[in-house]
């Protein structure tokens, strides 16, 4: 990967069309902006699915959605006691 100035989750696979679950590359996505301190990007017309995996996006650097979306299919959760995103300062 080249420098960057900033992640977007497409970079590490996410596809954004409301139907391919993107939580993995979401994930993936954050911890790299978090080790190389950069912010996370998305797409405006993105639509996120976050499906029922146990995964948590740890969000540690600035984070700009926009006017992305994201659909949180909650209907067979793996675990519903994690939360998809957590916040918190380094």
């Amino acid at each position: 990967m080249s420098l960057k100035t900033s992640v977007q989750y497409e970079d590490f696979g996410a596809v954004g069309d409301g139907v391919i679950d993107d939580m993995e590359a979401i994930c993936a996505a954050h911890d790299y902006a978090n080790a190389h301190g950069l912010p996370v990007k998305t797409r405006p017309d993105a639509e996120y699915y976050i499906g029922p995996r146990a995964l948590t996006a740890v969000i540690e650097t600035d984070t700009d959605w926009g006017t992305s979306r994201f659909i949180i299919d909650d209907r067979a959760v793996e675990n519903n006691k994690l939360p998809c995103f957590l916040v918190r300062s380094t």
